[in-house]
């Protein structure tokens, strides 16, 4: 690409920036549609003043109805082709997250009063999906986009288009929904490489918690829980006695930035995504230890989506 198509691109999403603003939520109108002629619009028209010259030139008034008519009904496809679009609202709804270079979804909400038919919609300039939209109804759809790193990633602006009803002109805009899309490093097997545990927690220890399971009876001591006084030995022994519960807690497993010493960032971030989705399918507690920032361990799908994000959006 040119240095002058360049400058010529950068002025004209400058002045697109302007003309329609990024918005989550828009509503078509005059200002967010064009209307431009297609390629059988611009042959119906020579066609039109082939039949007009040829009117004028045998004085034939069949032949000058005829070109008069073409001439209302290709005006009338102006506003109906604007009428066809216009009006619609479109709402962008949250992507969910995948892994680099997957293909996100991204779903939007279309609700039309008049209702929208042939409507051409896709990211990149590039149509994906044409839809009818009926009306006083509403319609989720969803766009698909692929992924290239991880982090946020934006599809950029959403190309629309509708050339409804008779072909001859088509309707279209650029419209940014502000919309995007977390991608999660590329998990990668470490090849055999071992979790790292972190040693001032014990590697795989074993701590005594208080818990539900009984264990035993002991003295009661000033301060025990009342509801816990072992009320059948007091029967037998006359003396105070409190029962223990303890439960062992599961071994904690870590996963640590430094156990890849030597190792490029972006491939020990997957390394890193494929030990914590390998600790989530075996139920293990797994905690993450990262430049700067720990996560303590835990289990769950909040704690495998807090630690996912921590590397997705890794400096």
């Amino acid at each position: 690409m040119s240095w002058f198509t360049q400058k010529i691109q950068t002025l004209f999403n400058q002045w697109l920036k302007n003309r329609i603003p990024p918005n989550q939520e828009i509503q078509l109108g005059q200002r967010q549609l064009f209307i431009f002629s297609t390629r059988s619009g611009w042959m119906f028209a020579l066609v039109l003043m082939l039949l007009l010259i040829g009117a004028t030139n045998y004085q034939n008034s069949m032949v000058f109805f005829l070109s008069f008519f073409l001439m209302a009904l290709g005006l009338l496809s102006i506003f109906f082709t604007y009428a066809n679009v216009s009006g619609l609202k479109l709402r962008a709804l949250n992507a969910s997250a995948v892994f680099a270079g997957e293909s996100a979804r991204f779903p939007l909400l279309l609700e039309s009063h008049r209702g929208c038919f042939s409507l051409g919609l896709g990211f990149n300039r590039q149509l994906q999906i044409w839809i009818d939209c009926l009306p006083q109804k509403s319609l989720t759809i969803e766009l698909a986009y692929k992924t290239s790193s991880r982090g946020w990633n934006r599809p950029g602006r959403l190309t629309l288009n509708s050339e409804y009803p008779l072909g001859l002109l088509h309707c279209w805009s650029h419209l940014d929904l502000k919309q995007k899309v977390l991608a999660y490093p590329k998990p990668i097997s470490p090849e055999g490489r071992l979790l790292q545990m972190d040693e001032e927690e014990g590697e795989k220890a074993h701590h005594v918690l208080p818990g539900e399971d009984y264990q035993e009876s002991a003295r009661y001591q000033a301060g025990d829980p009342l509801p816990h006084i072992d009320w059948r030995v007091y029967a037998r022994t006359d003396e105070l006695y409190t029962k223990r519960f303890e439960q062992h807690q599961s071994e904690t497993e870590w996963i640590d930035w430094d156990a890849f010493q030597g190792v490029e960032k972006e491939l020990r971030l997957s390394y890193l995504c494929y030990q914590i989705l390998q600790r989530d399918r075996e139920q293990k507690n797994y905690g993450l230890k990262m430049p700067h920032q720990t996560i303590q361990a835990s289990l769950g799908s909040n704690h495998l989506q807090q630690c996912l994000t921590v590397l997705a959006l890794f400096p």
